[in-house]
């Protein structure tokens, strides 16, 4: 039997290994993964899995609820003086429910090159575009312009609209031909480590 205080730990490695491969492991990898001695005590965790709903059986499979999804999601922590970091788990969260409000019509888009770097957006980061959002004037958006795709400020000027770089080292950018707004720029991300 699966001990009822070493559950977090195992939930870790199974959760590692889940957002790895995006597959629950098949019952031998499950043991090696969690260090179990037995098939058995491999089932008694999936029970428990089961009994706390991270996973659910599907046509005979196990699935995976969102709960398995879901990360610890604390209330603050300052970015300025020192004090004491809140202890307060709010909820677990699905950083997907979080960050994409209507998935069918959002990408992610991964950023090359330097030119929004002073707004905060570097090469190798990754952003969300919402192609079902309206532009409006300052808006940060990925835009095809002249059949080629750039991101950039969008901007308007005596009714016409152009882009603009966030780095003094490049120019505005004025279609010549066309200027389609693929989508609105509503996060960034950037990988530390």
């Amino acid at each position: 039997m699966t001990k009822q205080n070493n559950f977090p730990q195992y939930l870790s490695r199974f959760q590692q290994y889940f957002f790895k491969y995006r597959t629950i492991p098949t019952m031998e990898k499950s043991r090696e993964i969690l260090w179990f001695g037995s098939l058995s005590s491999v089932h008694n965790f999936y029970s428990n899995m089961i009994e706390y709903w991270f996973l659910k059986i599907e046509w005979s499979d196990y699935t995976a609820t969102s709960l398995l999804w879901s990360i610890p999601f604390y209330e603050f922590i300052q970015a300025w003086f020192p004090s004491p970091a809140t202890d307060e788990l709010k909820q677990d969260m699905r950083l997907e429910e979080y960050l994409i409000e209507k998935p069918i019509v959002t990408i992610f888009v991964k950023v090359k090159g330097m030119s929004m770097r002073d707004a905060g957006i570097l090469d190798g980061d990754a952003v969300i575009v919402e192609k079902w959002r309206t532009v409006h004037e300052g808006d940060i958006v990925v835009a095809i312009v002249d059949n080629e795709y750039t991101l950039k400020y969008y901007h308007k000027e005596n009714g016409k609209a152009y882009l603009a770089p966030a780095n003094d080292e490049f120019e505005n950018i004025y279609p010549t031909e066309s200027l389609e707004i693929f989508g609105v720029v509503v996060w960034s991300f950037r990988k530390y480590l």
